[in-house]
Formats: structure tokens, sequence, C-alpha cells
């Protein structure tokens, strides 16, 4: 039989934060019964329970999908929203989220530039559309980004929000990765992070 290794991660954590499995069980809304299962690997958890173990335990919740069984494809399918992306980012021990989250801001800076010349326009206007037949992806995260693509083509952005928006779509677009895809199992999470920032300087001009 194959070592319960989400049963030992977890049963570890407790004994550090000083957790009962039925404090646990309180905080998560769930059965203690259940979390006795999962500890003992009877059961496998559904990913929106799991998730809610790894933020009130302060894990990374993608160590405990791998630990769990959960494959590329069925995170890809829980983790579609901006949201929950950028929380897998900044809760992963496996990255250096601060020193990250500047990086990105440095590359946005640099594409908002880009954004205000031509050959950067035309990136923008002709090639967001091939990147996502490229992904063939759904959900949230993609509906922004079609949204705020949308925006920038309609001229419906103020002068000082067009090229916030822009870099972030170039950022999407050209793919220049910061975060490598081999340390996580999805790929779009800088991305995801590079569009929240963008958003959050808008909101700090209004």
């Amino acid at each position: 039989m194959e070592e319960n290794t989400l049963g030992l991660i977890l049963t570890r954590r407790l004994q550090e934060c000083g957790i009962s499995m039925r404090k646990l069980a309180s905080l998560t809304n769930v059965d203690p019964a259940t979390i006795s299962r999962i500890i003992n690997g009877k059961t496998r958890p559904k990913e929106q329970l799991l998730d809610q173990i790894a933020f009130h335990l302060e894990l990374d919740p993608l160590t405990l999908f791998v630990a769990a069984g959960y494959g590329q494809d069925e995170l890809k399918q829980f983790y579609k929203s901006i949201e929950k992306m950028v929380r897998v980012l900044l809760s992963s021990t496996t990255i250096n989220w601060v020193a990250t989250t500047e990086k990105i801001e440095s590359t946005l800076a640099e594409y908002r530039e880009f954004s205000k010349t031509p050959e950067g326009e035309r990136i923008i206007q002709t090639e967001l559309k091939a990147k996502l037949q490229r992904i063939n992806g759904q959900g949230p995260f993609i509906e922004k980004i079609e949204q705020m693509h949308e925006q920038y083509l309609n001229n419906s952005l103020s002068p000082e929000a067009s090229p916030i928006i822009g870099s972030a779509l170039l950022y999407f677009i050209l793919e220049k990765d910061i975060i490598p895809d081999n340390l996580f199992p999805l790929g779009f999470i800088d991305d995801a992070l590079a569009i929240q920032l963008a958003l959050d300087q808008i909101i700090a001009m209004e």
C-alpha cells in the first residue's frame, strides 16, 4: 500500500499549529469524521475542501493537491479564476512571491512603454486571439482577458488606463514567463498576477 503522504503532511501541520481535527473540521465547515477519513487516507478530499484546508493551515495548496493525487488537468479546471490563481502564488512555499511580484511589476513597466509604440499596439490588436486559440482556455480568467482586450480595442479606456491594460495584455501574449512552468502545474499564474497588478494600478488612480 502506498504511503499516505497527504495524511502525514496534515498530521504534522496540525501538530505544528496546535489545531485538532475537530477544530479544522469547524474551520472548513465539514464533519470531523470527514477530516479523519482524509488524514487516514480513506477518502480523497474534493478540490474546494482541500483548498480551504490549505488556507486555514497556511500550507502550499499545490503541495496538498499533488499529495492527494490530483493531476494537472484537474487543477486547471479548479483554478480558473484570477483570484484563486493569485492566492496559490502568494501561498506557495516554492516561490519567493515578493521577488516575483517585483519582477512582474518591472516587466509591466517595460510593456507599458512598449504598448504605446506601433508594434506594441499591433501585437495587442492582432495576436491575442491566436494566443487564446493556442491555449484553448476558458473560465473567469480568460473571460477577464477578453473583456480587457475588448475595452482596449474599443478605446473605452482612459488615456492613463490604456497603457496599463495594454501592458497586462502584452504580458499574457508575449509568454515571457517569470515563473518556470516546471514549478507549477498551472501555466498562467504569473499572467494572473500581472493582470491583477494592472487592475490594482487602475483602481489606485480612481
